[in-house]
């Protein structure tokens, strides 16, 4: 599955890229590195390492760790790599189902993180502080719509900001915390039915 995943992603890349000759590795390069740790849920230094890859699969030219930190970071491998999420998405959604599901997925950092990004809020098992991965999911192996948030943003929030960026039509799947009117309507306006569970009087 990982092989075949990222076989897709860098024919995709390949593709997209428009290399300006301007650097020993394309951004392409950076990119199939880099999907390689993802694919694999592994660190970017693991995919730098030539050995963890198969002798079919590995790029000619395999750009070190230091390049891959450096350039992940640039505008341009950022642009490629937006454009490549866009593209794969199209793909899918085309030959998806009806059903699409959102929701909020909490995650932690510790108690004593002095990040001034993170905010507090209710996470598994109680409060927690920390970001909140708010996702609209239609079974594929990616994420249809997507965003990340301090924990005290609330699923309500985000989802105005997720809902009217869904491509196609069909049912959206929800718990609770979404039981809102205007989001019934937001979603009615985007071509989808929402269907959330109701909250309790």
């Amino acid at each position: 599955m990982e092989r075949e995943l990222w076989r897709i992603l860098y024919r995709l890349t390949r593709e997209l890229d428009k290399p300006w000759g301007e650097w020993r590795y394309t951004t392409a390069d950076v990119l199939a590195a880099y999907f390689w740790a993802v694919v694999h849920d592994r660190p970017t230094r693991w995919a730098a390492d030539p050995k963890h890859w198969p002798n079919d699969l590995r790029p000619a030219l395999l750009p070190p760790q230091s390049t891959l930190s450096r350039r992940l970071r640039r505008p341009r491998t950022v642009e490629l790599m937006t454009t490549v999420e866009e593209h794969l998405l199209a793909l899918i959604v085309g030959g998806s189902c009806l059903v699409r599901i959102i929701d909020g997925k909490a995650l932690a950092v510790s108690g004593v993180s002095k990040d001034p990004d993170a905010g507090y809020g209710r996470g598994a098992g109680g409060n927690q502080k920390g970001y909140k991965l708010h996702a609209v999911w239609g079974g594929g192996p990616m994420l249809i719509a997507w965003g990340l948030a301090p924990m005290n943003v609330s699923e309500k929030t985000m989802a105005r900001h997720l809902i009217p960026t869904l491509p196609g039509t069909g049912y959206l799947l929800a718990d609770s915390q979404y039981d809102a009117n205007p989001l019934y309507d937001l979603a009615a306006d985007a071509g989808f039915q929402l269907v959330a569970k109701k909250t309790k009087d």
